[in-house]
């Protein structure tokens, strides 16, 4: 806990931001900037795949822009691969520009060297009059979901978060999880209104804890190994043991806490408690050791979707508890690949 309030308190950079991380923070979707060049390089990574791109004006003046779009695999989900980024080629990118970094995009479209489009679904429509390289998440998504049989396989597989595509973007990508309004203490309520996006934000920089790891984009997976559970979350590789005893003593405090389970018929029932994190969400509420949250798991009856509720109790931040909730789908083939993430927010730095 110490090392994460001194990590906290020396925290001055701008970093960008995805769909969680709220990218309006720290771009101006406002001001969208349209340019065209030399893609001089290309970061294949988690949770932003970044390129740097060369363009020269008229007057013979070169700029460097560093764009951030989404993280690898994500855009390997719809089709995005590494091959059709090729160094050397003259690509077309646009997006909006960084507040601190003015040679900085949050890149919403893409036109590539061989004329099709890539473009973030969650942010922006088609820009250019080109076909699509790959496709949508939420197209992927509905074609391995439209012929899946019913199944009674229960809660033990990889489950992701249902995708909905309307009038060119997609829905379900930010904020599944959280409520509009909290019951706050005055205490929470002094914490929430000294709250810095930038400067007091560690979810940027690839930190993140219950309950607001159960936020994510990503998929997630059940494994039975008798006496416990394992979840393991795509993003940051995060790995959450339930103990399915409640003989088991808790270890020391952590992000994740310490999780005991039990079965209420088909729905799995998880109480965690001793979590060793600043911030119950990703906008400046706080949270302090005394939070216990009791989570529900519920898979429909046909297989298709796992219901998921979470009771959050904190005396010392909410007047009463505060119930969160969203919803998993099952998606045949999908799993949960490696995240490895990588993100010190260097990029988005004022530029000299």
């Amino acid at each position: 806990m110490a090392r994460t309030a001194a990590f906290l308190a020396g925290m001055v950079v701008c970093v960008a931001a995805n769909a969680h991380h709220s990218a309006f923070v720290h771009f101006d979707r406002n001001e969208i900037v349209d340019v065209t060049g030399e893609l001089v390089s290309i970061n294949w990574r988690n949770p932003h795949t970044e390129m740097t791109v060369r363009v020269v004006d008229e007057a013979g003046n070169e700029t460097l822009w560093l764009g951030q779009e989404r993280g690898a695999v994500l855009l390997s989900r719809k089709g995005v691969t590494p091959d059709l980024f090729k160094i050397g080629d003259t690509i077309r990118i646009a997006g909006f520009r960084g507040r601190r970094n003015r040679e900085s995009l949050f890149v919403t479209n893409i036109m590539l060297g061989d004329g099709r489009e890539v473009f973030n679904e969650s942010f922006a429509e088609q820009r250019f009059d080109a076909a699509l390289a790959g496709t949508t998440m939420a197209e992927a998504q509905a074609e391995a979901t439209r012929n899946r049989p019913v199944t009674s396989d229960g809660i033990f597989r990889v489950w992701s978060t249902p995708i909905v595509q309307f009038a060119g973007h997609e829905a379900n990508l930010d904020r599944a999880l959280w409520n509009e309004s909290y019951p706050l203490t005055e205490y929470a309520e002094q914490v929430l209104a000294n709250w810095d996006p930038v400067e007091d934000n560690p979810f940027i920089f690839c930190q993140n804890a219950m309950p607001a790891i159960m936020d994510q984009l990503h998929p997630m997976q059940f494994i039975d190994e008798g006496d416990r559970i394992r979840i393991r979350l795509e993003e940051l590789d995060t790995v959450r043991i339930v103990h399915m005893s409640e003989s088991v003593a808790p270890g020391e405090s952590s992000p994740y806490g310490h999780s005991v389970g039990h079965w209420e018929d088909d729905t799995l029932v998880v109480t965690t408690t001793d979590i060793d994190f600043p911030w119950f969400d990703q906008e400046g509420i706080p949270q302090s050791d005394a939070l216990v949250i009791v989570e529900r798991f519920t898979p429909s009856a046909d297989g298709y979707t796992l219901d998921y509720t979470a009771t959050a109790t904190d005396p010392a931040v909410f007047t009463e508890p505060v119930v969160l909730d969203r919803t998993w789908t099952w998606v045949p083939g999908e799993e949960v690949q490696p995240f490895e993430c990588e993100w010190d927010g260097s990029s988005l730095q004022p530029s000299d």
